[in-house]
C-alpha cells in the first residue's frame, strides 16, 4: 500500500537540512519546450521491508488532458525523487522496477540511496534521465518502487519520499558546450531515438 505523507510544501518553508551530492549528477539528454508531471506514488517507508508500492500504469491516462498526453511525441522523459526524513536511520538501498509487457519481465529503471537524516531533519531531490526506457513507459505497465526500511525505537527515520514521472514534448538537444539557444536543435521524439525493445538481464524468476 501507498499511505501518501504531508510534508513541507516547498524548500523554504521547510526546517531540514538539504543534502545533495559532491559530485555533477549525471546530464538530462533534452531542455525541455513543454513538460507534464505525474505522481507515481507519494509514501511514507518506514517498516517497509517486503511490502513495496506497486501500481499500473497506463501514460495516456495518466498525463490525459495535457500537452503530452500522447507517447509519441515525447521528447524526454525523467524520474523525479524528493525525499525528506528526520531522526535516526541508515543510507537504504531503493529500486524502481517497470513491466515489460512484450517480455513478461520487469526492468529495473532506478537504483536510489537516501541520506543519513540528522535530529533536524534532511530533504533531498534527485533527476535520472529515463528516456532510453521509452517502450517501457509508452504503453500500460506494472511499477514497483521497492525501498525496505525499519522504524523501531533506535531507528526512527521514516522516509517521506514522492517519485514523479515527467514527460516533456517539443524539446531540444544541446549541440556542443553552447548554452545558448543557438546551441540548441529540435529533439526527435524518444520513439525514434531508442530501441524498440528493452530485455533485462534476468533468470525469469518470479522470486526477488
Amino acid at each position: 500500500s501507498s499511505a501518501p505523507f504531508h510534508g513541507p510544501s516547498s524548500a523554504k518553508e521547510s526546517t531540514l537540512t538539504q543534502s545533495f551530492q559532491l559530485h555533477e549528477p549525471a546530464p538530462l539528454l533534452t531542455s525541455s519546450a513543454h513538460s507534464c508531471s505525474v505522481t507515481l506514488v507519494s509514501r511514507s517507508f518506514a517498516n517497509s521491508y517486503g511490502s513495496p508500492s506497486t501500481l499500473s500504469f497506463d501514460p495516456r491516462t495518466a498525463f490525459a488532458g495535457t500537452a503530452c498526453s500522447d507517447p509519441d511525441e515525447w521528447t524526454g522523459l525523467t524520474l523525479d525523487v524528493h525525499g525528506e526524513t528526520r531522526g535516526r536511520q541508515f543510507d537504504r538501498l531503493g529500486t524502481v522496477w517497470v513491466g515489460n509487457n512484450a517480455t513478461g519481465q520487469g526492468v529495473e529503471v532506478l537504483r536510489l540511496d537516501n541520506p543519513e537524516p540528522t535530529k533536524q531533519g534532511v530533504y533531498w531531490s534527485t533527476k535520472k534521465d529515463v528516456g532510453k526506457y521509452w517502450p517501457l513507459w509508452s504503453q500500460p505497465a506494472d511499477l514497483v518502487f521497492d525501498l525496505p526500511n525499519i522504524v523501531d525505537d533506535t531507528y526512527t527515520g521514516a522516509l517521506n519520499v514522492t517519485l514523479k514521472l515527467t514527460a516533456s514534448v517539443q524539446g531540444s538537444l544541446t549541440r556542443g558546450r553552447k548554452r545558448t539557444h543557438a546551441g540548441r536543435i529540435p529533439a526527435l521524439p524518444l520513439k525514434q531515438r531508442t530501441a524498440h525493445l528493452v530485455i533485462p538481464l534476468s533468470k525469469r524468476l518470479q522470486t526477488g
